[in-house]
């Protein structure tokens, strides 16, 4: 069997998209090759998307930021005080000034002493017209469904409490919905998975939305196929297991519903609007994959920051930004609206494939 007729639909425009812009990828770093043409069928408008994704990765590459410590001596030593943990594992420091001092708002990857990409910042990688597309969809997800997706919770953490979020306005409504392909049923961390509880309402309009984004889900997973090539093939094997009946689903019916438009490499993803967020670690994402996180809206002068790497650099619209979440503290002031689309990729012996480490430089 053609291993590519088990992969949901989306799952297949995305690897068209995803394989093109790892073609331009590898011509921009390699002149000597002969340019590709486009596969066909595929879209002038994700044509240039694609070319603005390589451009922006190049530029990245050619501005690497280098740490003097591996990541795994940060991870054993991320719970002490933050004057011993600076002292083990020193934030990164250039000529422009002390580390957290200087704003950057170009292209860089940060690698560590093992040659490990722990961080990628892409600003304006994502076009107008795409972050368009996007607004759009956030504007109809906060104003038709009968049952409101986007909510706030005044017992909750900081994710979810009031007190993080500024105003709603008229057209986008502040709050946090998180979306999934499939998890562990609540109470059953190794399964069975279900997609989660937001698509069975038609009321929540979680399906429509879905559909609404689908192409522009897979804009993002191709970002994701240039930055760490690994997870996002576990991510896309991972869907196409659960396609095939492979891995054990509660309301299967459902879960092909969802699969028609999931172009998402990822089997979760969040959207959060107007929300300031504190400095933490996402205990729930896995220490050696990327969460990714996308911004947009109508604000500028926006910012994020690790202080354990040092950086602080602008976080304005059509950004992206891959992170190890889980290892290292991160925080953004309040945002218009903002993408999070977090590696969860369930671990069972249906699966037996451990998350791979994240990318060295040199593969590039």
């Amino acid at each position: 069997m053609d291993p590519s007729d088990t992969l949901p639909p989306a799952i297949k425009k995305l690897m068209i998209l995803a394989s093109y812009t790892q073609q331009l990828v590898r011509e921009k770093l390699h002149p000597q090759l002969s340019p590709s043409q486009p596969p066909p069928g595929l879209s002038l408008q994700l044509q240039s998307e694609a070319r603005l994704i390589a451009a922006c990765l190049c530029k990245a590459l050619d501005n690497p930021l280098q740490l003097k410590w591996t990541t795994n001596t940060y991870m054993e030593n991320r719970h002490k005080k933050r004057s011993t943990l600076e002292t083990l594992c020193p934030p990164f420091v250039d000529s422009n000034g002390p580390p957290n001092s200087v704003l950057r708002d170009e292209p860089f990857l940060v690698i560590d002493l093992s040659g490990r990409v722990v961080m990628c910042y892409l600003p304006s990688v994502i076009c107008k017209e795409r972050q368009a597309i996007i607004r759009e969809a956030i504007t109809w997800l906060s104003n038709v469904p009968q049952v409101p997706p986007l909510t706030q919770k005044p017992d909750g953490n900081f994710r979810v409490n009031p007190g993080k979020f500024s105003p709603s306005t008229t057209d986008i409504r502040s709050g946090v919905v998180t979306y999934a392909s499939t998890w562990p049923m609540a109470g059953h961390p190794d399964g069975p998975w279900a997609p989660s509880a937001n698509f069975k309402n038609p009321k929540g309009g979680g399906l429509s939305f879905l559909e609404m984004i689908s192409e522009s889900l897979a804009v993002l997973g191709a970002i994701l196929a240039v930055i760490h090539p690994a997870l996002f093939e576990a991510g896309v094997e991972v869907l196409s297991r659960l396609n095939s009946g492979y891995i054990e689903v509660r309301d299967y019916d459902l879960l092909k519903q969802v699969l028609n438009h999931w172009s998402s490499p990822f089997t979760a993803f969040s959207v959060i609007t107007n929300r300031q967020t504190d400095l933490h670690r996402d205990s729930l994402s896995p220490t050696d994959a990327f969460d990714m996180l996308y911004t947009s809206g109508d604000y500028d002068d926006g910012r994020f920051e690790v202080p354990g790497l040092g950086i602080r650099c602008r976080y304005d619209p059509g950004t992206v930004i891959a992170l190890l979440t889980a290892v290292f503290e991160h925080g953004v002031p309040r945002q218009w609206f903002t993408h999070l689309y977090r590696p969860f990729l369930p671990q069972s012996d249906a699966i037996a494939k451990s998350l791979p480490e994240g990318p060295k430089k040199h593969y590039f």
